[in-house]
């Protein structure tokens, strides 16, 4: 990697070098305008961006030194769905729906209570954590380690504007963590399972 590139992220190249900042009200064709590397007029396309398709990436402060770059989420294994109910209800269609399907809900933690209890302020946060052996055990055969990330759960959390969002990580990217290689029939089945479930806790 170039030393120009060196804690870098999300820079314009031109001519097969970095482009260089130009005033915005250059009459030149090349380069790149402040605009175009603003960090809150990134944010405010992002956050427009994931208003106008109703979903919700999770992604990571860049560092300081790095040119926030959004369309790059730090953690691309998590999927975030708008969900058109509160957030309990969310969690309790979603706990009816995994009833339906004899999968076992392990454990229900409501964060927010956790804060509370100690007089700390947290908007609505709840996880449930859910499985089926005859399911996560094959791919505990393949790699034991993913055995920390088994049972799967699911996250149902309130923003601050009110919006209510349900999120969980896909099935492939914990065997790809894991280096679980040759259980592909199960982590597909696993993960079209989890999305079904999770779009239909979240659906009006």
């Amino acid at each position: 990697m170039p030393p120009q590139l060196a804690g870098k992220g999300g820079v314009y190249f031109e001519n097969c070098d970095i482009a260089e900042l130009v005033p915005n009200d250059s009459p030149s064709l090349s380069g790149v305008r402040h605009w175009a590397v603003d960090r809150p007029t990134a944010k405010s396309l992002w956050d427009l961006s994931e208003r106008l398709i109703g979903l919700k990436w999770l992604h990571a402060e860049p560092h300081v030194e790095q040119i926030m770059n959004p369309a790059d989420p730090a953690d691309t294994g998590l999927v975030t769905l708008p969900s058109a109910h509160g957030a309990t209800e969310t969690v309790e269609r979603l706990k009816g729906l995994l009833a339906q399907k004899g999968i076992e809900v392990f454990a229900h933690i409501d964060h927010a209570a956790g804060a509370t209890s100690v007089a700390l302020p947290l908007r609505p946060t709840q996880v449930l954590i859910f499985g089926n052996p005859r399911a996560g055990t094959p791919l505990m055969q393949a790699r034991q380690t993913v055995g920390l990330d088994l049972p799967l759960r699911a996250l149902v959390w309130e923003d601050e504007e009110g919006k209510v969002w349900l999120t969980y990580r896909r099935v492939q990217d914990l065997a790809r963590q894991h280096q679980v290689t040759d259980r592909d029939e199960t982590v597909q089945a696993l993960d079209n399972g989890l999305g079904a479930l999770t779009r239909a806790a979240a659906a009006p």
